[in-house]
């Protein structure tokens, strides 16, 4: 199963990483991103966000993928976003394979 994992600390500027694992090499890893939950089927799994932005096309490499990023300034404090990566796999139901669902909370004020 592939799997997500953060680590940072969410705060406006701030250096933070997705590390995707465990996916099928040479594939297409799609990241979909929301800032609240869904929890509803797809592709024969359970899809976690509710979908903010289309989902981003990147390829899996050897199947492991690390994406360190920025916090950019201006979103506000105590917002969450979920995050979660479908993979293209034959072997998966309907084609794909999905991590866990990953949540990522900004801090209070």
């Amino acid at each position: 199963m592939p799997t997500l994992d953060g680590t940072g600390d969410m705060t406006a500027g701030s250096a933070n990483t997705l590390e995707f694992a465990d996916m099928t090499a040479g594939s297409t890893l799609f990241i979909v991103v929301g800032i609240s939950e869904l929890n509803a089927p797809f592709k024969g799994g359970t899809l976690v966000p509710d979908l903010l932005l289309d989902p981003i096309a990147l390829p899996t490499g050897a199947g492991s993928l690390s994406l360190p990023f920025i916090l950019p300034a201006g979103i506000p404090f105590g917002t969450s976003l979920y995050l979660q990566g479908w993979i293209q796999d034959a072997g998966g139901p309907v084609g794909f394979s999905a991590t866990n669902g990953l949540q990522a909370a900004l801090p209070g004020t």
